[in-house]
C-alpha cells in the first residue's frame, strides 16, 4: 500500500494538477492517515490479537480502496480530456526519467486478438479472458428504458516494449491487424527444463534449480528451505531437536511465446508435521504445504521471481535459501535512506550468562540484500521480505513464521518470561490462529549472479526500475467494473484541452528520486524529494536548481546546496 501511494498515486496527482484536474490534498491527507492507522501496537511486528489483525486488515482495505479511487479519477478523466476512444490507451510514467525501450504492461478490452499497438514493440498476450455475447441487456436512456445486444469480447493482458516521456503520459493507438498477437503458452509438465537469456541458463533438473552464466555453474542456487517455529508473534524460536529441511521441487513447465521474457513455472509439494506436537509424536498428523514459484529473465537479466504458496502446516518458517557460492563475510543491507553492512558476531554458549535474549546473526533490510568478493555479486530484492540470515556462504531470506501464540514463556532463544504481558497478573496466554497464515501466500522477489563488482548506483537504478508500475487506462464501455469507480465519475461537458503527451520534469536516473507529490503549503507546486543512496557526494544538475527550491520537510525554504551529502536526501519545490 505504501509502494502504491508513493509510486502510482501522489505523482498522478502531480501529473493531474498540471492539466487542470486539481485532486484535493485532503484527500492524500486521508489516505496516508489511513495507512498510518494500519500500525496499531506492535502491529510491524505482526504482534497483535486476531481481532486487532482484523481491524487492521480493514484499515488497509478502505486505504486501497481510497488510493485506486483516486488513480481511478485521474485516469478515467484525463482519458476524457484527451477525447479517447475505445481503440486508444492512455500509458503513464510517474518517474522523471524518459524510458526507453521498457517493458510495460496494458489491460484493454477488444473485440479481437488481431490487433497491433503504435509505438508498442514486441507485444504478447500474457492473459486472455473471453466474454460471450449478451442478448437483451437493459439500457437506461432519456427516452426511458430500452434493451439491447452486447457484442462478444476480450479482456487482455498485453506487454511488450515502449518508450515514455518522463513523469508524463503518453497515448498508444490500436489498430486493426490480419493476424493475432502472439499469445504466451505453456509446455508439457516434465520433471527438466530450462530457459535460456543471453549467456545465462536457469535449468530444472533432478528436483534442483541450478544458474549456468559467465561465472560457472551454480547448482542449487536456490531452494524453499522449512523449519518448526516454537516462538510467538514476536520471536521464532527453534523447537528442540528439530531441523531445518530443503523441500523438494518435482516438476516444471516452460512459459512459450514470449522470447523476451523466458520463463520457468516450477511446482512442488511437502508433507509436514501438522502442529508442534506431530513434529515429537509417535504418531504424526501431517498438512500439505504446496508451492508454485514462476521465475523469468528480465530486460536487465534480473530473475523476476513470484512465489505462491498454499500452506496447511501449523507453526514453522519458511524462508529462501541462495547459494551463490560467494566468499564475503558481510552482507551490504539497504534500510531506509542508505546501505549497511552487517557481519556475524561470535555467540558465546554461555550467553545466558550475559543477556536475556539469545543474540542472534539474523537480521533486518529493506528491499535489497548484496553478497559481494570485489569482482562479482550477488543481489536479492525484496517486496515486503524484511528478514536475513547469512550463515556457511548461503543467504537466507524469511518468507513466514507461523504462529498461534500472542506470546509464550520459556523459548530457548528467550528463557523466561513471556512477551506480550502475558505473565503479568491478570494477564492470559492467547491464541492468534490467524497468525498461522493458513491458505494461499504470495511473494515477489528479484535475484541476480553477476562477473563485476556490486555497485550502489546501478543497484539503486535497478531499484528504481523494478518499482516503477505499469499504469495505463482505456476509456470503454463494455466492462464498467474492471475499475472500481468508473460507473461512478461522471463526463463534464467542458474540459480543457491536454496534449496527446506530457512529460512534467527529466533527470539523470542516477539521481535517485523516492518521492514526487503535491505541495502542502502551496496549490501552484508540487515536492521531489531526492535520495543520495551512495557513499559519496552527489552532484544536483545547475538546469535543475534554477527551476527548484530547497526546502525542509514542512516545505519551508531553505539554503540551495549543488551536492547532496553521503546516504543523505534532499526536498525541492518546483512551480508547475
Amino acid at each position: 500500500m505504501e509502494q502504491k501511494v508513493l509510486k502510482r498515486v501522489e505523482p498522478l496527482t502531480v501529473i493531474a494538477h498540471k492539466v487542470g484536474l486539481d485532486i484535493g490534498n485532503g484527500l492524500l491527507i486521508h489516505l496516508w492517515k489511513k495507512l498510518l492507522q494500519c500500525q496499531a501496537h506492535d502491529t510491524l511486528g505482526g504482534s497483535v490479537t486476531d481481532n486487532v489483525a482484523v481491524d487492521i486488515f480493514h484499515c488497509f482495505k478502505e486505504g486501497n480502496e481510497i488510493a485506486d479511487g483516486i488513480e481511478n479519477m485521474v485516469k478515467k478523466k484525463l482519458a476524457e480530456y484527451l477525447h479517447l476512444d475505445n481503440n486508444q490507451v492512455l500509458l503513464f510514467n510517474t518517474l522523471p526519467y524518459d524510458e526507453v525501450s521498457v517493458d510495460r504492461t496494458i489491460k484493454v478490452l477488444l473485440p479481437s486478438k488481431n490487433i497491433r499497438i503504435e509505438g508498442m514493440r514486441d507485444a504478447v498476450i500474457e492473459d486472455s479472458k473471453y466474454f460471450p455475447e449478451r442478448h437483451h441487456i437493459l439500457m437506461m436512456t432519456p427516452r426511458g428504458r430500452e434493451f439491447t445486444d452486447e457484442p462478444e469480447y476480450f479482456e487482455l493482458s498485453i506487454r511488450g516494449k515502449v518508450d515514455m516521456p518522463a513523469l508524463g503520459y503518453k497515448v498508444f493507438n490500436i489498430k486493426k491487424a490480419d493476424v493475432a498477437l502472439p499469445e504466451i503458452s505453456y509446455s508439457e509438465a516434465s520433471s527438466s527444463a530450462s530457459i535460456t537469456s543471453g549467456k545465462q541458463t536457469l535449468e530444472f533438473s533432478g528436483g534442483t534449480i541450478s544458474l549456468k552464466n559467465s561465472l560457472g555453474e551454480f547448482h542449487n542456487i536456490l531452494e524453499l528451505v522449512d523449519s518448526s517455529n516454537d516462538g510467538d508473534t514476536y520471536d521464532y524460536s527453534p523447537l528442540a531437536d528439530d531441523t531445518e529441511q530443503s523441500l523438494p521441487f518435482q516438476k516444471a513447465v516452460c512459459v512459450v511465446g514470449d522470447k523476451d521474457h523466458p520463463s520457468l513455472i516450477i511446482y512442488g509439494s511437502a508433507s509436514l508435521p501438522r502442529e508442534l506436537s506431530d513434529r515429537k509424536s509417535s504418531d504424526p498428523k501431517y498438512g500439505e504445504l504446496k508451492y508454485e514459484l514462476q521465475i523469468e529473465f528480465d530486460e536487465n537479466g534480473m530473475l523476476n521471481s513470484h512465489l505462491e504458496i498454499n500452506n496447511d502446516v501449523l507453526s514453522h518458517r519458511l524462508r529462501l535459501k541462495f547459494n551463490p557460492e560467494i566468499k564475503s563475510n558481510k552482507v551490504v543491507a539497504g534500510i531506509q535512506a542508505c546501505y549497511t553492512e552487517s557481519v556475524n558476531q561470535t555467540i558465546p554458549n554461555d550467553w545466558e550468562k550475559h543477556f536475556d535474549e539469545k543474540p542472534v546473526n539474523i537480521f533486518d533490510f529493506d528491499k535489497t540484500l548484496t553478497l559481494s568478493d570485489g569482482q562479482s555479486h550477488f543481489t536479492f530484492w525484496g517486496a515486503g521480505q524484511k528478514e536475513y540470515e547469512h550463515r556457511d556462504d548461503s543467504l537466507y531470506v524469511t518468507l513466514m513464521a507461523t504462529t498461534s501464540q500472542l506470546g509464550k514463556a520459556n523459548l530457548a532463544w528467550r528463557p523466561g518470561r513471556a512477551s506480550g504481558d502475558t505473565t503479568n497478573q491478570g494477564h492470559v496466554m492467547i491464541p492468534t490462529p490467524l497468525a498461522e497464515e493458513l491458505g494461499k501466500n504470495k511473494f515477489d522477489f528479484v535475484f541476480e549472479l553477476k562477473a563485476e563488482s556490486f555497485n550502489m548506483t546501478r543497484t539503486n537504478q535497478l531499484t528504481q526500475k523494478w518499482l516503477n508500475p505499469s499504469i495505463s487506462y482505456q476509456k470503454q464501455s463494455l466492462n464498467l467494473f474492471i475499475n472500481r469507480l468508473d460507473n461512478k465519475i461522471w463526463e463534464t461537458e467542458e474540459n480543457p484541452v491536454i496534449p496527446k503527451e506530457l512529460s512534467l520534469l527529466k533527470l539523470d536516473p542516477k539521481l535517485n528520486v523516492s518521492a514526487i507529490y503535491p505541495a502542502y503549503s502551496d496549490g501552484k507546486t508540487y515536492l521531489i524529494r531526492i535520495q543520495n543512496m551512495t557513499n559519496l557526494s552527489q552532484p544536483v544538475p545547475n538546469d535543475f536548481l534554477k527551476k527548484a527550491q530547497a526546502v525542509d520537510a514542512l516545505e519551508k525554504p531553505i539554503a540551495q546546496k549543488s551536492t547532496i551529502d553521503p546516504f543523505d536526501l534532499a526536498s525541492f519545490k518546483i512551480r508547475y
